[in-house]
């Protein structure tokens, strides 16, 4: 079903993009499975793909969703990580969210139940619409991300 290299990526704890090998895979669920870690969120894995995922699958793409959504956000809830990532309890996600450490700085606040994001060192892969998306939906792509940098832009010469 999945070639070995292909598997051995998705388990690899320092792998971080899976677009090339989205690219270039031939196997409709191997390509639907890249495209999830590739661009998606736990939530975009269908029931179909579910039981296919190992156990270092589902902890990589819990790390993928998250770095997600720190790429997005500022300041997020634990009890909302809890939920998006389909964890057991907000200790749970605070330590996925430390495991991200040369990744992404962050700064935990337990009491409030917030981690905030201090700094995005990476991020995910960008599609530029190489391939047709059959699972995930609302990705950001090229083309956002530059209009995105150029409101950006704007801001900044504007308070100058």
């Amino acid at each position: 079903m999945l070639r070995d290299h292909v598997l051995q990526a998705l388990e690899d704890v320092n792998t971080l993009h899976y677009k090339p090998l989205w690219l270039e895979s031939k196997n409709e669920k191997e390509e639907l499975i890249l495209e999830v870690f590739s661009f998606g969120k736990i939530k975009d894995v269908p029931e179909s793909l579910r039981c296919i995922l190992t156990a270092l699958m589902w902890t990589k793409l819990r790390k993928l969703t998250l770095l997600d959504l720190f790429c997005r956000h500022r300041t997020l809830n634990t009890v909302n990580l809890q939920t998006e990532c389909e964890m057991e309890s907000a200790l749970e996600v605070e330590q996925l969210a430390m495991s991200l450490g040369k990744w992404v700085d962050i700064s935990i606040d337990q009491v409030g139940g917030e981690i905030h994001v201090l700094r995005c060192h990476e991020s995910r892969d960008v599609y530029d619409g190489e391939k047709k998306l059959h699972l995930v939906s609302g990705v950001d792509s090229r083309l956002t991300l530059l209009q995105d940098l150029r409101v950006w832009k704007e801001r900044i010469e504007y308070e100058l």
